[in-house]
């Protein structure tokens, strides 16, 4: 059993298979700017667009329905992006975007491998001038090899 993706049901407890545990949970970051950017771009937009049909400049009302439609984009990309949740599980790890499974995979797959498999450790960037940055041993040593 490989990588699965889906779009069943996913809201512990509901969702869980028999004997499944949850042992972790993270929450994706969510930003609350999406309502107040609907709210100001609709009403700037209703404030052009009836600007635009009361005086009948179709410039001015092509620029409402611009906005108007830009508002209603931004609202739906803050609806869709927010709500991301990993569930790490004794079965398996799932990634869930509003309550619907995006991703599972088996804890198989992952067991018996080593920590460092997994992560990535990168040396900080120096201030100073690029040209002057010298490789770090570890990864001179992976060169000459």
């Amino acid at each position: 059993m490989s990588l699965k993706q889906g779009g069943s049901l996913f809201r512990p407890p509901q969702g869980l298979q028999p004997n499944e545990e949850v042992l972790w949970v993270q929450q994706s970051e969510t930003r609350n700017s999406g309502k107040s950017g609907v709210v100001s771009l609709t009403l700037v937009g209703s404030l052009f667009l009836a600007s635009g049909l009361y005086y009948n400049i179709l410039p001015i009302l092509g620029i409402g329905i611009l906005i108007i439609i830009g508002g209603i984009f931004v609202g739906y990309q803050s609806k869709t992006q927010g709500g991301v949740r990993y569930y790490l599980t004794n079965f398996r790890f799932v990634k869930s975007n509003h309550g619907r499974i995006v991703t599972e995979l088996p804890r198989r797959m992952v067991r018996g491998k080593s920590f460092q498999q997994f992560l990535s450790v990168f040396k900080a960037p120096s201030r100073e001038d690029p040209s002057k940055c010298t490789p770090s041993k570890s990864s001179t040593l992976t060169q000459e090899t």
